[in-house]
């Protein structure tokens, strides 16, 4: 029987996370091995193959995932395939930043094993955030690739030409409600909203409150935008504008949206611009700065989170990130032990583990009656259980789980390396994520196609 993980659409939330950590695999494993020349590298790119080494030395010593899934030191080198893939990131135009390379390694030797193994490399410390960065200045052009071709606090936008421009960072960066029309809030991006049948998100992810798909029309099951519902039918519930514009899905049916005051159950069955208060079980308006909230989507007014009290739900609307939202770090388990499966039993904090090198958390049988970190699936083989666990792509005991095509396990390679796919296919065999004629193309073209089109 098909899994339900196959059957999602590819969508900008699954296409994100793989560029994430496609970007860690082209960028930040560009290079692997021991140029030992007694601590004391001489050239950017020996320093930085220097660092990456250490990554891996720190990945079997804290016995979980950091720079890749490797168990070895030497197999984690190989991974890196620093001759074959740093050329080629170059060739893009990227240069190494010897001074944040320096910086890097003394975080990375002084990063506790709690911290790598559940922020990993790159990202555990911002001093390894800009090890490469591109030569565009402000206003020169950039194709967007997994390479960056921007200067440090740049970014390029792609969003109307390709190839695209390099901008400031934070003049690209959107909030909840900032977009013009015809547009939401997606990954901190302006995103054009989709037109009836095409693919769409479910919500944006970080406002799943806003409209996804044109006037008319809404996100459906299958990931595309169709017509929306009129009074009197049935209609999904929790699903923002599956009803006709005035109306909401109330208790399953499109009906007048609740007024301040009246019962709800969830904040779909407001009125726009009201949330679903969970202590009175009434619609209210948005909380305003220092207002109560509690864990009701879209609790507080724009611009605002819900700041809780320890673990409790109820906290107070407050600017900026809650900084109770940042979870415990989890515990690398042992090879057998039980660990957190969505579809298995609910194990509590107790089963929030990281499962070891070599092993994914699967489940022991069809009904997921239990769920152990056991053996991970090798190159070549199957990893679609080892997805349904956890939206990651270091859940194979080599490579990555290929969740943009094949849901097996690949090792992404550089431009000309081997891949299946014909019409620019999305796939994690390339480092650039593009195969193309089954052959993968170079980070430059992974963006614009032949006739400067997005792919």
């Amino acid at each position: 029987m098909p899994s339900d993980i196959e059957n999602r659409p590819r969508s900008r939330t699954w296409f994100a996370a793989a560029m994430a950590i496609a970007a860690a695999a082209a960028v930040f494993t560009a290079c692997g091995g021991d140029d030992d020349d007694g601590g004391q590298a001489s050239l950017p790119e020996e320093a930085y193959c220097q660092l990456l080494h250490r990554a891996c030395e720190r990945q079997i010593e804290c016995g979980a995932p950091v720079l890749n899934t490797e168990s070895t030191v030497a197999d984690c080198d190989a991974a890196a395939a620093c001759e074959e893939v740093l050329p080629d990131v170059l060739a893009a135009g990227a240069t190494l930043r010897a001074p944040d390379i320096a910086a890097c390694g003394v975080a990375l030797d002084d990063a506790a094993c709690p911290v790598l193994v559940n922020e990993r490399f790159p990202e555990f410390d911002t001093a390894c955030a800009t090890l490469i960065e591109g030569a565009g200045e402000e206003g020169d052009a950039c194709t967007g690739g997994v390479v960056p071709d921007c200067r440090a606090g740049l970014v390029c936008d792609t969003s109307d030409t390709c190839p695209g421009a390099c901008r400031a960072a934070d003049s690209l960066t959107c909030t909840e409600g900032s977009c013009a029309a015809g547009t939401f809030c997606d990954f901190g991006r302006c995103e054009a909203l989709a037109a009836g049948g095409e693919a769409c998100e479910f919500g944006s992810v970080a406002f799943p409150w806003e409209r996804t798909c044109a006037d008319g029309f809404f996100c459906g099951e299958g990931g595309t935008c169709v017509p929306s519902i009129p009074a009197g039918e049935a209609c999904p519930d929790f699903t923002p504008y599956a009803c006709e514009d005035g109306l909401a899905c109330v208790e399953g049916t499109c009906a007048d949206p609740h007024a301040t005051g009246e019962p709800c159950g969830t904040y779909t069955d407001c009125a726009a611009g009201l949330t679903c208060d969970f202590a009175s079980g009434t619609c209210a308006a948005r909380g305003g700065e220092g207002d109560r909230c509690d864990a009701a989507v879209a609790s507080c007014a724009a611009g605002l989170t819900c700041h809780h009290a320890g673990s409790s739900d109820e906290g107070t609307c407050q600017v900026g990130p809650d900084p109770a939202a940042d979870p415990e770090p989890r515990p690398v388990a042992s090879p057998g032990d039980d660990c957190a499966h969505p579809q298995g039993p609910d194990l509590g904090a107790a089963g929030d583990v990281i499962c070891p090198l070599g092993t994914a958390c699967l489940c022991d049988d069809e009904r997921c009656s239990r769920a152990t970190c056991a053996p991970a699936p090798r190159l070549g083989e199957d990893c679609t259980a080892a997805a349904e666990a956890n939206l990651d792509l270091h859940i194979c005991a080599e490579g990555l789980c290929d969740i943009l095509d094949t849901f097996t396990c690949v090792q992404p390679g550089p431009a000309g390396a081997p891949c299946h796919g014909d019409d620019a296919t999305l796939t994690l065999e390339c480092l650039s994520l593009v195969c193309e004629r089954g052959a993968c193309v170079s980070y430059e073209d992974a963006t614009c196609d032949q006739e400067g089109e997005l792919r």
